[in-house]
């Protein structure tokens, strides 16, 4: 299985495409665009003054059972694809991610 994240000295670099303004908060899968996958994220958060982004970064760290200070926004900040940085042990991360994809 592909995943949305490689490992990186720091962490792990997650590739999400967020929905925003959505009936609820959640995390639904993976998308495949040209030959990149993507988390797919929605929230209920609006667009607006990086509430979105606040929003993804909490719900991406309930998700993963991080702290929300270790995930920050580092690519596509004001877009709906983005790249999040997660701080900590990448291949724990990794596993992590892996379990939580492959759960119905």
């Amino acid at each position: 299985m592909s995943l949305p994240c490689t490992i990186v000295p720091e962490g792990v670099r997650l590739s999400v495409l967020l929905s925003p303004k959505a009936s609820k908060d959640e995390v639904g899968g993976m998308e495949i665009v040209g030959e990149a996958f993507w988390l797919r994220a929605r929230v209920r958060a609006l667009p607006e003054k990086g509430l979105a982004n606040k929003a993804l970064i909490k719900l991406i760290a309930t998700w993963l059972d991080v702290r929300k200070s270790d995930i920050e926004v580092v690519s596509g900040a004001q877009a709906r694809y983005k790249v999040l940085l997660i701080s900590g042990d990448g291949a724990v991360l990794l596993e992590k991610l892996k379990i939580l994809l492959e759960t119905p």
